[in-house]
This record gives C-alpha cells, sequence and structure tokens, in this order.
C-alpha cells in the first residue's frame, strides 16, 4: 500500500460535520508517519484489497488512529485534482495502469499544498438570482472558481441544504497551507450572490 496524497478535511455548520473545503499539502508529516502507514496498510490487508486504488477515511482521535472507511473509488470533492496539482500524479492514471496490471507512476514532480473551498448561503429556500465571482479582485494563487447553481434555483445551508446546497466552490495552490487558506478567504469575498425578492 502507498499512500500519494492525503486531504485533510475542513468541517462546518457543527453538530453536523459539513465538509466545507479541503487541503491536501504534497508535504503532509502524515503520508511519512510509520503509525499512519501501519493502519493503513493492516486495514487494506484486513480487507484483503492487494490491487487498485482506494479513498480511505481516517479520523485522528484522542484514542488514535480510527478508520472510517474504505472506498474502492478515488476520493472526491476534488481531493484528486487537488492531489494532481500539488504533486504532479495523476490519480486516474495510476487507477488505470494498476487495473492494466501495469506499476503506476508514483514518482512526485511537485511539492505544493492545494485547497479547496465550497461556499454556501446563509438563510434556508434562498432563490439565487445572480451568482458570480469578481474575478478582477482574486489572488494569483486562485487555480478555478466555479458556481455550480443557476439563476432559479432554490438552495439552503447545512443541515436542510448539506451537500446539496453548495452554490459555487474555488480551488487554490501554494507554497503553504496558509497562503492557501489566504487566497480562499480572497475568492470567497469576491464571490457576488444576489438572492431573489
Amino acid at each position: 500500500m502507498t499512500p500519494i496524497f492525503l486531504g485533510r478535511k475542513v468541517l462546518g455548520y457543527e453538530p453536523y460535520c459539513e465538509e466545507v473545503g479541503h487541503f491536501v499539502d504534497a508535504q503532509d508529516e502524515l503520508l511519512q508517519d510509520p503509525e499512519f502507514c501501519r493502519v493503513l496498510q493492516d486495514t487494506h490487508t484486513a480487507l484483503g484489497f492487494t490491487d487498485g486504488v482506494t479513498h480511505t477515511e481516517v479520523k485522528l482521535s484522542s484514542r488514535g488512529l480510527r478508520v472510517i472507511e474504505v472506498n474502492a473509488r478515488l476520493g472526491g470533492d476534488m481531493i484528486p485534482y487537488l492531489g494532481l496539482l500539488t504533486t504532479g500524479i495523476d490519480p486516474g492514471l495510476a487507477a488505470a495502469a494498476v487495473a492494466c496490471g501495469r506499476t503506476p507512476d508514483l514518482a512526485p514532480e511537485r511539492k505544493l499544498v492545494g485547497g479547496v473551498r465550497f461556499f454556501y448561503v446563509a438563510e434556508d429556500d434562498t432563490t439565487i438570482e445572480s451568482i458570480a465571482f469578481d474575478e478582477t479582485g482574486l489572488p494569483p494563487e486562485i487555480d478555478r472558481v466555479v458556481p455550480v447553481v443557476a439563476a432559479g434555483a432554490t438552495v439552503s445551508p447545512p443541515p436542510k441544504g448539506t451537500l446539496w446546497g453548495r452554490i459555487a466552490y474555488a480551488t487554490a495552490l501554494s507554497p503553504t497551507v496558509d497562503e492557501c487558506r489566504a487566497a480562499l478567504d480572497a475568492a470567497e469575498a469576491q464571490l457576488k450572490v444576489k438572492a431573489a425578492t
């Protein structure tokens, strides 16, 4: 088992634990942590998983590492894309290589930090009249900004809206987590949403 990158969740809307973003650091210390790697290996061994790619979720708890779930697929929420941006390793090509019985290329080409943040409306049952980012105010670390709802959509924040309450997202790429977070803050400030009255 070879971990290729790790996404750290950013949670919001307590107590609902909505995943409002992720950070992928190509140099995340957990990727080299012996206990973390042992838990991953032992989990995959216990499952009899020998060939393929998994999206494995692990909680760092006060009682140690706890495996939450193992999925025989690539991750969601833009994590594979951030992994590609931060390391140069293409998880789709790696999965395809393994599926074809080939050794995947897992040599990183770069060591950066990537982040994604998801945006929500403030009130339940908000009907969107218009939504856009003012791209003139975005810092160079921003990779993309994408509205995911159209005018006329009615959305709600968590807990009513949860995943489907997302109205837009932004991704950023930088040398550090702090710079990445600052860029995502700037993107959030440039998101312009008008609610229908």
